[in-house]
């Protein structure tokens, strides 16, 4: 399994420099995209959470990849993890089992419940003497199992104080706030702003839609031509008038 995942990642670099650019160059840009403080750690593990993999370029979808590998790398502090190491991006279905334990628990906040992060690993713990030091590795199985322990010691803090879900109606989805930002984006925010209007409105809409169809229809079939209201036209037959028909 390790010689397989070994193979794999070798042909991730080889693929890296064949495109244009280094291993190394790829990872210095996914460590300057995810940030170093904790704060930009968090908004881009939002960003992670709720954008669809699927719907991004496929040069987009490698580069989420080694931003994943940033994101923990970057978040292990002075208690590292064993992971990939240096300059190799996350495999395909390792990013996508994060993506979807993450998407998962925001989903139950959402809902009001309680999200529970499981750290499911052993660690080791090493001690030397030359020179003096003690830390901790964990045993190496995928991505997500360093994930969990990041997400939950570096990113939940920030979560706790400023995450928040889209008060769109049709969205939820999550995001880190801004004050009292109520929307995830701008476009939601004008989207639900224009929706409160049309209902507050309605009427006043209603005419002026109307006003403009009549002056429409006057400009083409001329100033005296009888206009008929779209309800009238559209108006199905009633009982009595199929009567009358028959």
């Amino acid at each position: 399994m390790a010689e397989r995942t070994t193979r794999s990642r070798r042909r991730e670099r080889d693929r890296a420099t064949v495109s244009g650019k280094s291993a190394d160059a790829r990872w210095e840009q996914a460590v300057a995209h995810v940030g170093q403080t904790p704060e930009s750690r968090a908004r881009w593990l939002v960003e992670f959470a709720t954008r669809d993999p699927a719907l991004v370029p496929e040069m987009e979808r490698e580069a989420i990849r080694w931003r994943l590998a940033a994101y923990l790398e970057s978040g292990r502090g002075e208690d590292p993890e064993a992971f990939h190491g240096r300059a190799a991006p996350a495999e395909v279905g390792e990013a996508r089992q994060c993506r979807e334990w993450l998407r998962a628990g925001l989903a139950q906040l959402a809902r009001g419940e309680k999200w529970v992060i499981q750290l499911a690993f052993t660690p080791s713990y090493f001690i030397g003497l030359n020179p003096p030091r003690f830390y901790r590795r964990t045993p190496l199985t995928n991505a997500l199992v360093p994930f969990r322990e990041v997400v939950l010691r570096d990113s939940v803090p920030i979560l706790l104080k400023r995450l928040r879900f889209c008060a769109r109606n049709g969205c939820g989805e999550a995001f880190l706030s801004r004050k009292r930002q109520l929307f995830c984006s701008g476009r939601c925010g004008q989207f639900e702003r224009t929706a409160r209007f049309r209902a507050k409105h309605a009427a006043q809409i209603r005419r002026r839609r109307r006003e403009r169809y009549v002056a429409a229809m006057r400009r083409k079939h001329g100033p005296h031509v009888k206009v008929g209201s779209r309800a009238t036209r559209r108006r199905p037959p009633g009982r009595l008038e199929l009567m009358a028909g028959r």
